[in-house]
């Protein structure tokens, strides 16, 4: 009767959420433990820390855990940029919602944008999300967090060796179109903004073809999709602080336009 009253409870969870100091590979072997128990689980928050990774940096083999563990997944919430390499491990998988802790260290890098790209179920994708007790910047640890998230990034970076960074391959010879627009609104960016800036111009001109919504925390503040087509485009309310803050919008938008041959229908300026 235990065994039955334990299947009963477990079937009736449905979201599950992980906080503290969980590191990467902690995470992972929880993952391989709930395998098969927790198998009506929908909805995964992650909102733990990155301290004590150990050398830890292989996240395709973190997130093929957590398919493993959770194969009704729809839905995963994460704590840091770093955590969106290796998402192609749910290729063809039920997750269609992916989500970032809002204020979260790091940004947007062409390898995330790679491992994204590969999950065509993909149709809601939040970069800046705030709709969970939990925000960057207000534990007195999130500082020395951060910077362990920015080295996970940056080993990552050097073992994935992106040789193609701020080359076109495939479809992305598309972005040339811009690249006019681009290069006159760089003057006004930092590398990390212009790294950014090229990673979100690939999302946006190979979006996954079931995206309906796109969430960011710079530039714009959301991105709607139809059949991967824009429909819709928001300016974040940080773009009125920004120079030639215009330019860096159509840096970002022009290429997947031109490409398609599209009229953006909406644009909208926050602020």
């Amino acid at each position: 009767m235990a065994g039955c009253a334990g299947a009963d409870v477990a079937r009736n969870v449905t979201v599950l959420s992980l906080e503290g100091a969980l590191d990467l590979p902690t995470l992972t072997t929880v993952s391989f433990v709930l395998a098969g128990t927790l198998r009506h689980v929908h909805t995964l928050k992650l909102n733990i820390t990155s301290g004590g990774a150990g050398g830890f940096h292989n996240l395709y083999a973190l997130h093929t855990a957590l398919r493993g563990a959770f194969p009704a997944l729809q839905e995963l919430c994460l704590p840091a940029m770093a955590c969106l390499r290796g998402l192609e491990a749910f290729a063809g998988s039920a997750l269609h919602t992916v989500r970032v802790m809002a204020g979260r260290p790091a940004c947007l890098h062409l390898s995330h944008v790679r491992s994204l790209l590969q999950l065509s179920q993909l149709r809601h994708l939040d970069l800046d999300w705030e709709g969970w007790d939990a925000m960057w910047g207000v534990d007195v640890d999130d500082d020395d967090d951060a910077e362990a998230w920015d080295a996970l990034n940056a080993a990552d970076d050097d073992a994935e060796a992106d040789d193609d960074e701020g080359s076109l391959t495939g479809r992305d010879e598309d972005l040339a179109l811009g690249d006019a627009t681009l290069m006159a609104a760089l003057p006004g960016l930092n590398e990390e903004a212009v790294q950014e800036l090229w990673a979100l111009r690939r999302l946006l001109a190979s979006a996954p073809p079931a995206l309906e919504s796109l969430g960011l925390h710079v530039i714009f503040h959301d991105i709607d999709f139809v059949g991967g087509r824009v429909t819709r485009a928001m300016t974040s309310d940080s773009m009125v602080y920004l120079q030639n803050s215009l330019g860096f919008a159509a840096a970002a938008l022009l290429p997947q336009l031109e490409a398609t041959g599209q009229r953006l229908p909406l644009l909208e300026v926050g602020g």
